[in-house]
């Protein structure tokens, strides 16, 4: 399942990709703070609950993201827990450094790789055994899960 990630002012374009997604028969998860979050705790556990429940995320990112604290948090989360990332840049804006780590997507076709990529991952995950996931997972000279996506999609996009 793929977690999508944005801010509320970016809620339109949240939709369309899950529209996107949709259309290519993948699961996700919209990304809507539960209204009984009142706490920034509530809301970081409401956050882990279902970030936890994906194996990738794609991160709606324009100027309305500058200033939010809980969309870094989500990509920080994602990374550390080993999720394939991708970020949607919604409009031309200038993205912080840190998402230079990240592959950006502009368009519909680039999303339409990241779904590639996705369900080679999702192929991977239901047709090898433990053992050889560990051997692929770890190939790429040490790269972990995350990372591995990461430059494939990279690649994928030309970047």
């Amino acid at each position: 399942m793929i977690f999508i990630s944005h801010r509320r002012a970016d809620e339109i374009e949240a939709k369309k990709m899950a529209a996107l997604l949709q259309s290519k028969s993948v699961n996700y998860y919209l990304d809507v703070l539960d209204p009984t979050a009142k706490t920034a705790l509530d809301i970081t556990k409401h956050i882990m609950k279902n970030l936890n429940r994906c194996t990738h995320v794609i991160v709606i990112f324009s100027k309305n993201t500058e200033g939010s604290m809980w969309v870094p948090f989500e990509l920080g989360a994602a990374y550390k827990s080993e999720k394939g990332i991708g970020t949607y840049l919604s409009d031309q804006v200038q993205t912080p450094e840190y998402l230079n780590t990240f592959p950006k997507m502009k368009t519909s076709a680039d999303v339409y790789k990241f779904v590639d990529e996705y369900k080679k991952d999702q192929t991977l995950e239901k047709s090898a055994s433990y053992s050889e996931r560990s051997v692929i997972l770890n190939e790429a000279a040490g790269a972990g899960r995350a990372e591995r996506f990461i430059t494939r999609l990279k690649s994928s996009l030309g970047q």
